[in-house]
């Protein structure tokens, strides 16, 4: 259920409410069946914009704040969008800005700022790294005729807090003195989720963190998509690469994707009846190429995978679409997993 409504002419409030709502995207939803356990409804979305000028106006830097919708380009041409770094599925809870820096019919530039929580756990001392992990994410994107591309940028500060490895002290009066607390693990290779596809690194027997307590990940893109008349089929190719100069090993990843678009309005989003998306993705990414949390549930599992995907969105209606999506891949451990499946969706758009 989607809530939307203007505060005043520069700012507006819009909460999304879903049934359910799971942190595994690959487990989103509890099915409608089994009457006797109840649904939970959840904030999928809620967050606040703030225009400073016109809204209507392409130039008018923006602001949103709360749990809000993702503000990087990804790639979008109807219904498809890049994962290898961001999920359909991740709404990041924080605040963004938006800045229009060039913006006229031959040349587009605009930034996007953000900073966001991921881990905000209890401050107990002695319990290993308390420390909250966060990520501050900025992009460049620029826009010239049929030439599409950005430079992001993502800092993922304290991944390792939670953990603790016990210590034996080296000299002074408490000189062999054993540290007896139980070691523990960072908190989110502990948690179940698509981490669990990064690195781990033991720092003790049975304590296991992350090659680098920060990430520092570069994400290119660039796209080749030519303006095409209304109704006409709209051909695109797109090209995105990772770098975690943090980790020496496993930290890069690359895809590829080539695909068609056919939509009925100008803009080229597919949002009439028979609009349609196809398209083909290869990708080869790394396990700590990106934070695993965040990346494609679908294709890899998260990160440690090469393989490709064949996916589709029709229109059956103009609020109402089908998806589907084959993935073959060899994915987590060491790429030596070999998974396929089919992935078969009804879409409603509110």
């Amino acid at each position: 259920m989607k809530l939307q409504t203007p505060v005043t002419d520069r700012s507006e409030a819009e909460i999304y409410l879903a049934s359910s709502v799971n942190q595994a995207p690959t487990a989103g939803y509890v099915t409608f069946s089994d009457f006797s356990r109840g649904k939970p409804i959840t904030f999928k979305r809620a967050f606040f914009n703030y225009y400073f000028g016109a809204k209507e106006n392409p130039k008018t830097p923006f602001m949103s704040f709360g749990k809000i919708q993702n503000p990087y380009w990804r790639g979008e041409v109807g219904g498809y969008a890049s994962e290898i770094f961001w999920d359909n599925d991740v709404d990041p809870e924080g605040v963004a800005l938006k800045v229009p820096i060039v913006a006229n019919k031959k040349l587009s530039v605009t930034a996007t700022t953000g900073f966001y929580t991921i881990n905000l756990p209890n401050k107990q001392l002695f319990r290993g790294l308390t420390t909250d992990t966060t990520i501050f994410s900025t992009q460049v994107k620029a826009d010239s005729g049929f030439f599409h591309g950005a430079i992001s940028y993502h800092v993922i500060d304290n991944l390792n807090s939670g953990l603790l490895v016990p210590t034996v002290t080296a000299s002074g009066v408490n000189a062999g003195l054993t540290d007896t607390s139980p070691g523990t693990s960072a908190s989110l290779l502990s948690a179940p989720g698509l981490q669990s596809t990064n690195a781990h690194y033991a720092y003790n027997n049975g304590v296991f963190g992350f090659g680098a307590n920060t990430f520092n990940i570069v994400n290119l893109s660039a796209q080749l998509a030519p303006k095409v008349k209304p109704g006409k089929i709209q051909p695109f190719l797109h090209y995105e690469y990772l770098n975690n100069g943090s980790v020496n090993f496993e930290n890069d990843g690359w895809g590829v994707t080539l695909g068609v678009n056919k939509s009925k309005l100008a803009d080229g989003k597919a949002s009439s009846k028979g609009d349609y998306t196809l398209w083909f993705t290869y990708r080869d990414v790394s396990s700590d190429a990106a934070l695993a949390t965040f990346a494609d549930s679908d294709l890899g599992g998260g990160t440690d995978y090469k393989g490709y995907q064949l996916a589709g969105n029709y229109r059956l209606q103009d609020n109402l679409a089908f998806r589907a999506a084959w993935q073959s891949y060899q994915g987590f451990p060491v790429k030596t997993n070999n998974v396929t499946r089919l992935f078969l969706d009804l879409i409603r758009y509110f």
